[in-house]
């Protein structure tokens, strides 16, 4: 006991003063709706951290919640992990006239560059933390490099009257020496032959897409052949363009002299030639309300696939990758899309947390646990026929995977099958012209 007392206060004060502190922002922009919005700070980088550390959360989760609300810190930690090194910007939001907290969200951020391009953010991740606070950080995979300061504009999306500021830009880069060659251009892949034909100038989003940025971008044209001919039952392309300056996306920079774009052509998943067969699973009535338990694991080139099972529509929690029949009691987000996970946590103790990821679905599903690698499902009806079940557009968790069965009502009985989608790809340099030449 008495090496423990001044161990625990010694954390209290730590955490106090830890809390006590003021933050000082990089930016603080009034809005047109009469919010006034605050960029808490910049990031590059793949791995983003903004926030403090909530000491109290993960050694004192035992107290009361009173008096943990008076050790937690003021603004939590939050983390964001990019695929490619991106530039994310942390936002929080008060009330003009109150001063307090209030939701940051329903706003449309952008850099502006020198030539007036617009620069937009690729994605967002949003976290609510307690009724007044919520930090939303804002991922821009492409912007302004070459620039020693950056342009930022704020557009909310009622009253479309935007503000901007301006800050040191923390990644500054300079632009790589390329050598583009013209268009048409092609190349062979997988006994197939990807062609590149022409680039078009397009704009991003619409008139009635008021969150998207209206960012012009050179928009490719794609074809795929076999002997001459196009090929029928392949998917894509997925495509992005890099630029020399590294922004890597759709949206690179228009004015550099040389982009390099890169193609993947998948086979759909009932492509019964070009995505070959996995594992048979057993037949289901798509009738049924039943929750069929499989377990069946097949082997593929890169490790182990595991079909769990068929499950009925609802809400299925996972932990760690396994089902779990004694959770949370999760459900769907209100007002959300109609299938998608939600999360949500028990701290065990100081050092480890219990993650609960549920899965909500309208539709019978099934689970695959999968190795690396992109895999589909396809489902045969008795008469031979195939139809696609459609991965859940909010990907997986922990490596589980559901896949949502709606073939057409008159179909009831289905036998699924796991199939591999083996891409083919190409990259090419591409020599571009200046906007407006």
């Amino acid at each position: 006991m008495r090496v423990w007392v001044p161990t625990i206060l010694g954390v209290l004060i730590v955490v106090l003063f830890t809390r006590a502190r003021q933050s000082q922002f990089l930016a603080s922009l009034p809005l047109a709706d009469g919010r006034i919005l605050h960029v808490e700070g910049v990031t590059f980088g793949t791995h983003h951290r903004m926030g403090q550390h909530d000491y109290y959360r993960q050694f004192f989760y035992w107290l009361p919640l009173r008096l943990g609300r008076l050790f937690s810190p003021k603004k939590p930690e939050q983390t964001i992990t990019s695929s490619v090194p991106a530039l994310v910007v942390w936002v929080e939001a008060t009330d003009a006239a109150s001063g307090k907290g209030v939701d940051c969200q329903s706003v449309r951020l952008e850099f502006v560059d020198q030539h007036g391009e617009l620069w937009g953010e690729e994605t967002r991740d949003c976290c609510w933390f307690g009724p007044t606070f919520v930090r939303v950080g804002h991922v821009f995979t492409c912007f302004p490099r070459d620039e020693k300061t950056l342009t930022l504009r704020v557009t909310p999306w009622k009253k479309k009257i935007p503000s901007q500021t301006r800050f040191e830009n923390p990644a500054r880069a300079r632009p790589a020496v390329w050598e583009g060659q013209a268009l048409p251009q092609r190349q062979k892949a997988g006994g197939m032959e990807i062609v590149l034909d022409r680039l078009t100038l397009a704009t991003n989003g619409g008139p009635k897409e008021y969150w998207a940025t209206p960012a012009r971008y050179w928009k490719p044209s794609w074809r795929l052949l076999r002997d001459g001919l196009p090929l029928a039952g392949w998917d894509g392309p997925e495509w992005k363009a890099e630029d020399p300056l590294g922004n890597q996306g759709q949206l690179p920079n228009v004015w550099q002299p040389a982009l390099r774009f890169s193609a993947k052509f998948r086979p759909s998943a009932t492509n019964t030639e070009s995505a070959p067969l996995l594992a048979a699973l057993p037949k289901i009535d798509l009738t049924s309300t039943a929750t069929n338990w499989w377990n069946l694991s097949c082997r593929c080139d890169s490790g182990e696939i595991t079909a769990l099972g068929s499950f009925p529509p609802g809400t299925h929690v996972f932990c760690e990758g396994k089902f779990v029949t004694n959770n949370p009691g999760m459900g769907p987000v209100s007002g959300g899309a109609p299938s998608g996970w939600t999360a949500t946590e028990w701290r065990l103790s100081a050092s480890r947390v219990q993650v609960f990821d549920g899965h909500y679905t309208p539709s019978p599903t099934i689970y695959l646990r999968l190795p690396p690698g992109v895999f589909g499902v396809r489902l045969r009806d008795e008469r031979g026929r195939c139809w696609l079940a459609s991965p859940e557009p909010d990907g997986a968790r922990h490596g589980i995977q559901p896949f949502l069965l709606s073939p057409p009502a008159e179909v009831r009985f289905v036998t699924p099958e796991i199939v591999a989608l083996q891409p083919v790809a190409a990259t090419f340099l591409v020599k571009t012209e200046p906007p407006g030449k």
